[in-house]
């Protein structure tokens, strides 16, 4: 038997009423100071807690944006019980959509990127290759875009840079790393807010 079947019947009015409207404060009661240590454990994380309060403020300015599409307009132009299609074509459709997406990476700002002449040169195609784990990772989780997609990005940026015969100066790998990884982190959030690499 559940303990709220036990609850007096002085208080068991409150079990019909919304939680909204019983007035509960956070400030103040007994839990205040388990949610300030919680907080400070997150503090102690940095940019775990600056992710989350970043989606905290995001979601409450979009809280009283109406959607694009209602809901159950949405379901009723394609059912749960109309979608025909296979996970695998699910998947090989959104292959497709790479594909085309990543035709869009520009040459001309990897030539701004890499170099053709210069001292103590190193293949540019080799150099990310050498970085790739560690720029997929962090543009992926501060973007939010599907790993997959930066994955193919990086994959398809060391390939342009080796057909075009790019390199990169062993004295400017750290420069030329922090602009690489700008470049591809632009060209991700073009894909979120235009749904493609290029700025057209």
């Amino acid at each position: 038997m559940h303990s709220f079947e036990h609850t007096p019947p002085e208080a068991r009015e409150l079990l019909t009423r919304p939680i909204r409207d019983l007035g509960l404060r956070l400030e103040g009661s007994t839990l205040e100071k388990y949610v300030q240590q919680l907080y400070a454990e997150l503090a102690a994380k940095g940019p775990a807690l600056r992710k989350l309060q970043y989606v905290d403020r995001i979601a409450r300015e979009l809280a009283k944006t109406p959607p694009r599409k209602a809901l159950d307009v949405a379901i009723r132009e394609l059912p749960v019980e109309e979608m025909r299609s296979t996970v695998e074509q699910f998947y090989r459709e959104h292959q497709r959509n790479e594909a085309a997406i990543l035709g869009d990476v520009p040459d001309a700002e990897l030539e701004d990127i890499f170099v053709r002449k210069g001292e103590d040169l190193r293949p540019a195609s080799a150099f990310l290759l050498e970085h790739r784990k560690a720029t997929v990772d962090k543009i992926t989780y501060w973007t939010g875009v599907r790993r997959s997609l930066i994955r193919h990005l990086i994959e398809t940026i060391g390939r342009r840079a080796r057909e075009l015969r790019l390199s990169v100066e062993r004295k400017r790998e750290s420069q030329t790393l922090v602009e690489m990884v700008a470049f591809a982190t632009t060209l991700a959030m073009n894909y979120l807010t235009r749904g493609g690499f290029s700025e057209h």
